[in-house]
């Protein structure tokens, strides 16, 4: 605007001859050129504008970026700490699963070397005789009483244990209150001490 103001004193100072339409059309040029200069002031203004909103955008990105590779850095590192310890945990044990097997492996050895030691044969004792005791007399029962009695006598003579003792424990579940309930009771005990279950057998 300074420009437009002083220039039609410097066109009379150097062109005292210059017509009035010269004039105007030099203030015609002028405005152009300052609309231009204007124009190209707000195109520079917009693009620095923008350029500085894209670098701030751009710098935000790298930030977040930053801090999220800051924090992966962080969790990796808490997992390196996590796998170190459990992995010491795993020597650990592992060297004192190799001691134990060592360990085992010497007594294997030594026990495989080492003769097995057989009692002398008058210290293995035969199981104990029962003492040969004859049933206590009854009196006389019934004739069913007395058969199914006598049926499990005779499987105990045969040598039917188990046989014979289901057949007593039967006959004192049908006739607990017989005059041979003692007799059956006795034989179950024979039964029990012949098949080698002698604290049955005492009680």
């Amino acid at each position: 605007m300074r420009l437009q103001r002083i220039l039609p004193f410097l066109v009379v100072a150097f062109f005292g001859c210059a017509t009035t339409e010269d004039i105007s059309y030099l203030h015609h040029r002028i405005n152009k050129l300052e609309e231009r200069v204007a124009k190209t002031d707000r195109r520079v203004s917009e693009t620095v504008t923008e350029a500085q909103k894209e670098v701030g955008s751009e710098v935000q990105k790298v930030r977040t970026d930053l801090a999220s590779l800051d924090a992966d850095i962080r969790a990796l590192k808490e997992q390196v700490r996590t796998l170190q310890a459990s992995l010491e945990e795993n020597w650990e044990l592992l060297r004192k699963l190799s001691m134990r097997l060592e360990e085992l492996e010497q007594k294997k050895v030594a026990k495989e070397e080492k003769p097995e030691e057989t009692p002398p044969p008058s210290a293995v004792l035969p199981p104990p005789t029962a003492p040969a005791l004859a049933p206590i007399p009854s009196p006389p029962a019934p004739e069913g009483e007395k058969e199914e009695y006598q049926q499990a006598y005779e499987t105990f003579r045969s040598g039917d244990y188990s046989r014979a003792m289901a057949l007593f424990q039967d006959f004192l579940k049908k006739y607990p209150k017989s005059k041979l309930a003692d007799n059956a009771q006795y034989w179950i005990g024979e039964c029990y001490y012949m098949r080698g279950e002698y604290e049955k057998a005492i009680l």
